[in-house]
């Protein structure tokens, strides 16, 4: 399951989504930080049927998390290399 938001502004479809298991949370690295927040990634639930048709009215994806890079890659929409 993945937690996804669509944001819209002038034209752009901005889908932001990220796995259940990164939602909400704090990562660090040294000085660097990156929280997966809900305001952002959105609270709405949904699955790779979901999200497929989601990342086909996308200008634009914003991915937090294995399962839904793991998706995109094997739907094309990013190169694994």
């Amino acid at each position: 399951m993945f937690y996804v938001k669509v944001h819209r502004k002038r034209g752009e479809v901005l889908v932001a989504v990220c796995d259940r298991e990164v939602h909400n949370e704090r990562f660090t690295d040294g000085d660097l930080g990156f929280f997966v927040d809900p305001s952002f990634y959105g609270d709405e639930g949904t699955d790779e049927e979901g999200l497929k048709e989601l990342f086909e009215e996308a200008t634009m994806i914003n991915m937090a998390g294995e399962g839904c890079v793991d998706l995109a890659i094997r739907l094309g929409y990013v190169d694994p290399e």
